[in-house]
């Protein structure tokens, strides 16, 4: 959904163990992995040694912590992805978001109600949809994994 190529920056915030950075990581030039929890950053950079990929590097941090100092310091990446709890993102952590202009933002979510007010704020500052898949990950039940690809007009 993504359309990555070898020259693209990414960030997987919210990355647990590294599951979304690594499947990506041979399609991009490098991908951040974010993560709160230490033992699941353990995890990811094990994960990455295990599969020989080089070019995913994992941070134990608060997302919301790495996006304001990304944005302070001009960090650039041209895709992010977000897959954060359930309780979505804080409005300090989309500021930052927008602050750093990022192209495309892959918003994966297991709560479609705090995706779409975290999409409804992004697209006030010129984000659209381009492409919306949900995912039934939890049959027989009322649940859904919900993919949107957001893209700065």
């Amino acid at each position: 959904m993504a359309h990555l190529n070898k020259y693209d920056r990414v960030l997987d915030a919210y990355c647990g163990i590294g599951t979304i950075a690594l499947s990506v990581a041979d399609m991009c030039k490098e991908v951040i992995g974010v993560e709160i929890n230490k033992h699941s950053i353990r995890n990811a950079i094990d994960n990455a040694k295990y599969n020989n990929i080089k070019n995913a590097y994992f941070i134990a941090d608060d997302c919301t912590n790495y996006m304001n100092h990304a944005a302070n310091t001009k960090e650039r990446f041209n895709c992010v992805f977000l897959d954060p709890a359930r309780d979505g993102c804080s409005r300090e952590f989309l500021k930052s978001l927008l602050a750093m202009n990022v192209r495309k933002v892959v918003y994966i979510s297991c709560n479609p109600i705090t995706q779409r007010e975290d999409i409804t704020f992004l697209q006030q500052f010129g984000y659209r949809i381009k492409e919306i898949q949900p995912v039934d990950m939890f049959p027989g039940t009322s649940h859904v994994e919900n993919i949107v690809l957001l893209e700065k007009v």
